[in-house]
Formats: structure tokens, C-alpha cells, sequence
């Protein structure tokens, strides 16, 4: 992947951060209905990927970030915004922020300490060990600071590190947040 797509990736990567914080001021501001807003980005997701697969409508902004495998199905922005939407309506907030949060810097981290330290290859994911070192220590801490509580952070950080090392061929932003999400969720219940 060039270094233009793999920034402009990156960066809409971390707009979900910018999603996750308008979410919570309304919340703040509405309570329970703000998760309207999430739900409404989810449909607009879900209508661009039906109008660009099924009827080869070509986004105007965007078009040239997709993967190959996304322009048959759906793209990563859909599965994201799924992903969020599921955790805040399901999960309690603080462990929904943060497996969140986890999938945004802590896969981010793993994706530079991967291009810049990897040597390590994990089967042929095209990942590595030292990325997925990374990416484990900012989950770990991103969680430690939300949840205040390493406990909880620490089943989480594994448990997204392990989803971003082995996902491949699906999109591992979904796997990041619902798996860690429910991992911190058990945690807290005391399952």
C-alpha cells in the first residue's frame, strides 16, 4: 500500500475518536437518545455500501482508501461505525470508550511499531509480534486511564491485541471493539 493511502487510512482511523466524542456530549447533553446519532452514521454507511455494490456508485471523496476486498463488500468505515454502535448501546459506557478507544490508538500503535520494528511475521497476516507488542502496550495504558482499573484494562488490551494480530481477511476494527468490549464487560460482572 502506498504511503498516501496507508495516511489517509490512518487518519480516518482516528476520526473515530472525533465520532466517539461527539457521541459522548450528547449523551451528556440527551442521555440515551444520542445513541440516534451513531445508529443514523451506521444507515449513511450501510446506504453507500449498498448504492457502490450494488450499483458500482463511485464515492467522491475516499474511493482510492479502499482495500480490494472492500469494493465487493462492506468497507471498513461500515463495519466501524457497527461496531461502535453495538458497543455503546451494550456495553457499560466506560468499557465501550474504551475498547473504542483501543481499537483507535492501540491499532494504530501496532500498525507503526509493525512498519517500523516488525520482524516477527504472524502466520501470513502480514502482521507482526513487535507491531502487536505495540499496539497491546497503548491498549493497556488507553484502558488503564479510562477504566482506572488494570484489571479490567488488561484482559481488554490482550484480548484486542490477539483480534488485530489474527484478523486478515475481515475487517479487525469489529473484532477490536466487540471482543475487547465484551471481555471488559465480563470483567465487570464478574463472569
Amino acid at each position: 500500500m502506498g504511503l498516501e493511502k496507508e495516511l489517509g487510512r490512518k487518519a480516518v482511523h482516528l476520526s473515530w475518536g472525533i465520532v466517539l466524542l461527539i457521541y459522548l456530549w450528547l449523551e451528556k447533553s440527551y442521555g440515551r437518545p444520542a445513541l440516534y446519532f451513531p445508529f443514523i452514521l451506521l444507515l449513511a454507511f450501510l446506504l453507500v455500501d449498498f448504492l457502490r455494490v450494488q450499483y458500482g456508485f463511485r464515492l467522491p471523496i475516499g474511493q482510492g482508501l479502499l482495500h480490494e476486498k472492500e469494493t465487493r463488500t462492506f468497507f471498513t468505515p461500515t463495519t466501524t461505525m457497527m461496531a461502535i454502535t453495538i458497543a455503546l448501546a451494550v456495553f457499560k459506557k466506560e468499557v465501550a470508550v474504551a475498547a473504542i478507544l483501543m481499537m483507535v490508538f492501540g491499532d494504530l500503535a501496532a500498525h507503526i511499531g509493525g512498519k517500523l520494528f516488525g520482524r516477527t511475521d504472524i502466520g501470513h497476516t502480514g502482521k507482526t509480534l513487535e507491531g502487536g507488542a505495540a499496539g497491546a502496550a497503548v491498549s493497556l495504558v488507553v484502558g488503564t486511564l479510562v477504566l482506572g482499573s488494570l484489571t479490567v484494562a488488561l484482559p481488554m488490551a490482550l484480548t484486542a491485541t490477539i483480534a488485530e494480530l489474527y484478523t486478515k481477511d475481515l475487517d479487525d476494527n469489529l473484532f477490536i471493539i466487540l471482543f475487547a468490549g465484551l471481555a471488559g464487560q465480563l470483567m465487570l460482572t464478574g463472569v
